[in-house]
């Protein structure tokens, strides 16, 4: 019997790469045509996420984000910047964010008061998770995966 592929399988993904293209102060990242997007916004001196988008779950398995996220640190590290996160936060990229400060990858630049515990997971809130704008550390965080699934 031939062994079924779970999503997340490398055979089960669609190959990787990702395209960033430059514009006026921000840069677009798109992986395979329009699969995922970033856009992130010359900000502060740092590059912060303007957005990013995985368009369909089977693809989230696949860590399209993640490789979104790792191309935008070594973009803004080789414009001599930093990557930050946006105030306004999904749940998943809060949960992205959580996983890189208990990495010791990002931290929090400043404290804020969290939203009401009734906000949507779904609609991007300010200061979820109370923490206003994270950012990655350094530019020697190229790898930002997540926990290894068996």
């Amino acid at each position: 019997m031939k062994k079924r592929k779970r999503l997340g399988d490398s055979a089960a993904c669609p190959r990787i790469v990702v395209t960033p293209r430059p514009r006026d102060g921000a840069v677009d990242f798109t992986v395979d045509g329009n699969l995922a997007r970033m856009t992130i916004i010359q900000d502060a001196g740092a590059y912060r996420v303007g957005w990013i988008s995985v368009r369909d779950d089977a693809n989230k398995r696949c860590k399209l984000g993640t490789r979104l996220y790792e191309a935008a640190v070594r973009y803004a590290c080789d414009e001599g910047l930093k990557l930050r996160s946006d105030t306004l936060r999904s749940a998943s990229s809060q949960g992205f964010w959580e996983k890189q400060v208990v990495k010791g990858r990002a931290i929090c630049e400043s404290e804020t008061r969290p939203p009401p515990s009734n906000t949507s997971p779904d609609i991007p809130a300010e200061g979820r998770g109370g923490c206003l704008t994270y950012r990655i550390k350094n530019c020697a965080v190229t790898d930002l995966s997540g926990r290894k699934r068996r």
